[in-house]
């Protein structure tokens, strides 16, 4: 029998990296896995250089992982302002010196400086390049990364089991039709081969042997309910009518990813208790 020192409080703070793939260059992409709630972050590598995309509150973990290997941390990225989780992104470019990204249609009430994440402006690392693709339905501005023209970073819009929700902002009217082009429209006319790397994931069976939570974009169009949903009228329905409760103090979250408010670190512990909820069905 194991114990974790700290008990459930540092079971819910547990981030375990393992490599979800190789780039062509000769890089990686890790996935951080943050176990205790689900969700899911990435350190793509190349040369040295590195991206680190959604990140957790705790950041620690990725500059441990990066010094050890001498990695240089160099972008971040947030694929669209959280509403589960507090974002570790600002933290970590100050840390790091590196960039920090976000989508600026996410962006009207943030009160902090950004480099904005837009379609057309690549980043690359090392001898790898990351494009971005506006992707919105879970928030207006939801981006997807294709990183090596090989795996596909599909935020909270996609997951390996269901899609995600539209309505952390009140705007789930507003948002459906944006989530149904970009799950009907954009991600259908992609590769089926590409492979799908989601933000969160809902139960421990959604992952590999080793540990990694990823699908190949053509086994979701065949798998995943979410995207079986071909009537507009049934999908609508769906995606605002059968929802799981929202995430806890998701209003408050949202404020703190914004740099409204600045809880300290015990509130913002009590703040992401539960399990993520951006998804249609957990």
């Amino acid at each position: 029998m194991h114990y974790l020192e700290g008990g459930m409080k540092r079971w819910g703070e547990l981030l375990v990296p393992v490599k979800a793939g190789d780039l062509k260059s000769g890089g990686e992409i890790y996935q951080f896995n943050r176990l205790g709630k689900g969700c899911l972050s990435y350190m793509i590598v190349s040369d040295g250089e590195a991206v680190v995309v959604d990140a957790a509150r705790m950041v620690q973990p990725y500059i441990d992982f990066a010094r050890e290997r001498g990695i240089r941390i160099q972008h971040i990225v947030d694929t669209h302002l959280h509403a589960d989780h507090i974002s570790g992104g600002r933290e970590l470019a100050g840390r790091t010196g590196a960039s920090y990204f976000l989508p600026p249609q996410d962006a009207d009430e943030v009160v902090f400086s950004y480099l904005p994440l837009t379609e057309g402006r690549d980043i690359r690392i090392g001898h790898t390049d990351i494009r971005p693709m506006y992707s919105p339905g879970h928030t207006l501005g939801s981006t997807t990364l294709l990183v090596d023209d090989r795996y596909l970073l599909t935020g909270d819009i996609l997951f390996v089991a269901s899609i995600g929700r539209p309505d952390l902002a009140g705007k789930a009217e507003d948002w459906v039709g944006d989530l149904r082009n970009t799950l009907y429209g954009l991600y259908s006319g992609l590769p089926e081969e590409l492979i799908v790397l989601p933000a969160h994931f809902g139960t421990v069976a959604e992952m590999d042997r080793t540990g990694a939570v990823s699908a190949k974009l053509g086994d979701l169009y065949r798998q995943n309910p979410g995207l079986k949903l071909e009537d507009e009228q049934t999908f609508r329905q769906t995606v605002t009518e059968q929802l799981p409760p929202q995430p806890h103090a998701y209003r408050e979250i949202r404020q703190t990813n914004m740099g409204k408010i600045s809880p300290d670190e015990e509130t913002q512990r009590e703040m992401e208790t539960g399990p993520n909820r951006c998804a249609v069905h957990d």
